[in-house]
């Protein structure tokens, strides 16, 4: 009987052993798609939510910032492209809420010219654009900056 005791307790160690790696395995598993996803997210601030991808584009092009200058910092900036030029009129506002009061007039567009720019992530198994737009005034400095998420 004591044979069979020991090859019962022998048993229920292997048991154990292999329950252990199985854990050890499937919660590496998990810390490396937890990993996957939140890496993307600290590397570009545009896929991090609430207002860091609005601090991040006003930092990398700040209010005062002349229309060519702008034009040659998303050219240069490798997850944006121009969707749109406008040198006639400013971007018409999609909420009538902003950091500066509005007229009550509406639709309000903001600024005398506009760029639209436009950048796509994926965020899991979604496909996420970002537009920004960018207003100027007469003289063509940047008094405006209006940021849009939306699924595709």
């Amino acid at each position: 009987m004591s044979k069979y005791l020991e090859a019962l307790n022998e048993s229920r160690r292997k048991t154990r052993r292999r329950n252990r790696l199985v854990l050890i395995i499937v919660v590496c598993l998990m810390l490396a798609l937890v990993m996957a996803y939140m890496i993307p997210m600290i590397i570009n601030p545009m896929r991090r939510p609430g207002y860091i991808p609005l601090n991040y584009v006003l930092r990398v092009t700040p209010l005062g910032t002349h229309m060519d200058d702008v034009i040659n910092i998303v050219e240069n900036h490798r997850d944006w492209r121009i969707g749109r030029i406008d040198r006639e009129r400013g971007f018409i506002h999609p909420l009538p809420h902003t950091v500066r009061p509005l007229s009550e007039g509406w639709p309000v567009i903001i600024g005398e010219k506009s760029i639209r720019v436009e950048s796509l992530y994926t965020f899991i198994i979604v496909r996420v654009g970002v537009s920004i737009f960018y207003a100027f005034d007469a003289d063509g400095y940047l008094i405006e900056v209006y940021m849009r998420r939306s699924f595709k």
